[in-house]
């Protein structure tokens, strides 16, 4: 019996040195069960059973079992996972749970880059009832062998305009190690977990607009230390709803798959493998089904280009809305101006009729009337006052205080470009807002005959008027 256990912890020791990690190769229609680097990819929850039966009709033939779940982050480019492993080996038992998280990275419309990393707990067992030896022998009689370590793995992905994708994966990163002991055999071994890399390559070609698609695969593995292994393949698609595919594994043999996508909401998957090796004799294949479920609200969720071109969109919005106001604003004081001018125009419109009567009555004042004057050909000038004798002010408007004459000022230099001045009357006291003197009356008319026809703010309150200014 010592020799047996002797053989048997060798054997392990043996096999621990290939492929520590399970193989599913349905990995494609669930590629967070692979790589933590999906994790939230899809922007909806969603979770996945897996099943492999390998080598069926082989006694002790392993067996795989997970479960994942993933999700994104709301509103952030990151998600969030949970992983859970389970491996049957006849009298070799393997179980892992961990939880991963991944970030993911949009370069511009074209780049995409994801990085995750999944840290747990993971779980041997080594039952030595299940094998087939003397079970009076009290060395095997109940015996299992059980212990626990913490493992980690990482794994990144490049997409290229969401049709080339090249992803790595890096397994068992940690190293732990666990130590098998037979006082009675006086053996003893260390069964360590070497590291584990996985390189995936596929590019999508897609026909009549995305109804078909085929998508070519090359995975390449390998354990530290020894030679990679290589698998191609490819898959066919049509409109999201169905998929097929065949590939090769080397060493092994081909398998073929197919799944559906039912009601947007649930998937289901199967893979056969024929070993074309000579275990491939004594079994009838292996075979593999996946059973997936999308949760919660994913057909509401906006994909994470989407949402950053409706939050630049709406950037963009705000910042038109806050021209506006600008706009708004500046059109408001505006008005106020007016207004206000027109509030103290009415305030000394007696004062002002005064005024007028008092200039009328000195000669001192030429009232132009615009709807006479319809042209150059038309004018009426006064002949009270001659060209010669005399300049001619056209005078915009009068007020009496100088700062709502200042005012009248900036709104003629801000809708007309006139420059004009401030001058007190030394009798009435009034502010006149005037401008320079032009040496004809002719002149002064064909100026306020532009201005007032230029007033499209009503600017004026009444026609500007000339004032005549003896020439000494």
């Amino acid at each position: 019996m010592k020799k047996l256990i002797t053989l048997f912890l060798l054997t392990v020791a043996g096999a621990t040195q290939a492929q520590q990690t399970s193989y599913l190769g349905l990995y494609y229609a669930n590629p967070f069960v692979l790589n933590p680097s999906a994790a939230g990819l899809n922007d909806h929850t969603q979770a996945f059973l897996h099943y492999r039966k390998q080598w069926v009709g082989i006694e002790g033939a392993p067996e795989t079992q997970a479960f994942t779940a993933d999700w994104k982050i709301p509103n952030q480019s990151m998600g969030l996972g949970v992983q859970v492993n389970r491996e049957v080996n006849n009298f070799f038992n393997r179980t892992s749970f961990k939880l991963a998280y991944a970030y993911h990275i949009n370069l511009n419309d074209r780049h995409d880059f994801h990085l995750g990393l999944a840290a747990g707990i993971i779980q041997n067992n080594l039952n030595w009832q299940n094998i087939q030896a003397n079970m009076g022998d009290p060395l095997l009689v109940g015996s299992t062998h059980s212990s626990s370590r913490i493992d980690a793995d990482f794994g990144f992905q490049y997409v290229f305009d969401k049709r080339l994708e090249i992803g790595f994966v890096a397994q068992q990163m940690v190293g732990s190690a666990f130590k098998y002991e037979d006082a009675e055999a006086q053996v003893s071994l260390t069964y360590r977990l070497v590291n584990q890399y996985t390189s995936v390559v596929g590019y999508r070609f897609n026909f009549k607009d995305g109804t078909y698609g085929l998508k070519p695969l090359v995975m390449l593995r390998s354990a530290q230390g020894l030679p990679f292994q290589f698998e191609i393949g490819a898959a066919g698609y049509y409109k999201e709803l169905a998929f097929l595919g065949l590939n090769y594994r080397d060493g092994i043999g081909f398998a073929a798959s197919a799944g559906l996508h039912l009601a947007k909401r649930y998937q289901i998957g199967y893979l056969f493998e024929y070993a074309n090796s000579q275990v491939g004799t004594q079994s009838v294949g292996s075979h593999e089904i996946v059973l997936g479920i999308k949760l919660g609200g994913g057909a509401a969720a906006l994909p994470n280009k989407e949402l950053k071109e409706l939050q630049k969109q709406n950037a963009m919005l705000y910042e038109k809305i806050d021209m506006l106001e600008q706009e708004k604003e500046a059109l408001k004081k505006r008005v106020d101006g007016l207004e206000k001018l027109k509030d103290d125009a009415k305030k000394n419109e007696s004062a002002l009729k005064e005024e007028e009567k008092r200039q009328v009555e000195k000669a001192a004042r030429i009232n132009v009337d615009v709807a006479q004057n319809t042209d150059e050909n038309s004018m009426q000038m006064d002949t009270d006052f001659d060209d010669k004798l005399y300049d001619f002010q056209v005078v915009l408007g009068s007020f009496g205080s100088i700062e709502n004459a200042k005012q009248m000022q900036k709104i003629v230099k801000r809708e007309f470009g006139k420059e004009t001045q401030v001058m007190q009357d030394g009798e009435s006291n009034f502010y006149h807002v005037a401008m320079p003197s032009f040496s004809t009356q002719k002149e002064a008319v064909l100026e306020i005959m532009t201005l007032v026809k230029a007033d499209k703010n009503q600017v004026f309150n009444g026609n500007p008027w000339i004032k005549p200014i003896e020439v000494k």
